[in-house]
């Protein structure tokens, strides 16, 4: 991993390396879709989490590979402590073209630009949407040698409706700090507690990525990136919600 070093109030030197061109077209990419089957981590009241088990001092240190833009309607107030689909979803790399998912159990609209769920005042509890539209993350840890990176396990982490905005501001940081999309540096993830939210995620940019890094990271990149939009898993026959009127859109 190749140390960020200041150079000035807020500045930072960049390294020079054979990459540096790819990274900075990738990152304006990234920058421009952001506003200023796996396991997931849990960010349950503030505490990351995976697979049950407490995260050490509550920060992750990762590369995050990739992501991509979800919005989940359930169609009643989340409960984390049920195990249940939603009952419409889209995923899409391109936040223009959501519409839901196939494998929907019960689709709200042609697309979700003109849902009535993805409008803010549906919520009925508050102003917000009934629709969250969030961020499903990609990543994978970077205390890993660049010769662990093709084997490692990727992790899926899902922004909270609230902690959305501040994934778009640090995609754009990136961009204009550092000329780098997000799988191009070490990012540490943690939670700071919020009074009105409970907790807002918090990413932060520990470290670039070293030559010998990128080039296994962005192999690894193009594998996550064929797989990232899996579905959300159908719940049993027996506990089928009922079957979707026959409305086409």
């Amino acid at each position: 991993m190749t140390d960020i070093v200041k150079s000035g109030p807020g500045g930072i030197a960049k390294p020079v390396s054979k990459w540096e061109e790819e990274l900075a077209k990738l990152a304006a990419d990234a920058s421009e879709t952001e506003y200023g089957g796996g396991s997931f981590i849990s960010t349950q009241a503030g505490q990351l989490s995976i697979n049950g088990e407490d995260v050490k001092d509550n920060k992750l240190n990762v590369v995050i590979v990739d992501y991509i833009y979800e919005n989940i309607y359930y169609g009643e107030k989340f409960n984390p402590k049920v195990k249940k689909p939603p009952l419409c979803f889209a995923l899409n790399r391109e936040q223009d073209q959501l519409a839901p998912h196939p494998e929907s159990l019960k689709p709200q609209a042609p697309d979700c630009a003109h849902c009535p769920q993805n409008v803010f005042g549906s919520d009925p509890e508050g102003d917000g949407k009934a629709c969250k539209n969030i961020r499903r993350l990609g990543l994978i840890s970077s205390d890993i040698t660049p010769d662990a990176v093709p084997g490692t396990e990727v992790l899926y982490l899902k922004t909270p409706v609230t902690s959305t905005k501040a994934w778009g501001i640090y995609v754009k940081t990136l961009n204009s700090m550092f000329s780098r999309p997000p799988f191009g540096v070490v990012t540490q993830i943690s939670t700071v507690p919020h009074k009105q939210h409970q907790y807002h995620l918090t990413f932060t940019p520990i470290g670039l990525l070293e030559d010998a890094m990128l080039e296994p990271v962005m192999e690894k990149r193009d594998v996550v990136m064929d797989s990232i939009a899996f579905p959300y898993q159908k719940p049993a026959e027996a506990e089928a919600p009922a079957a979707p009127d026959s409305k086409k859109f």
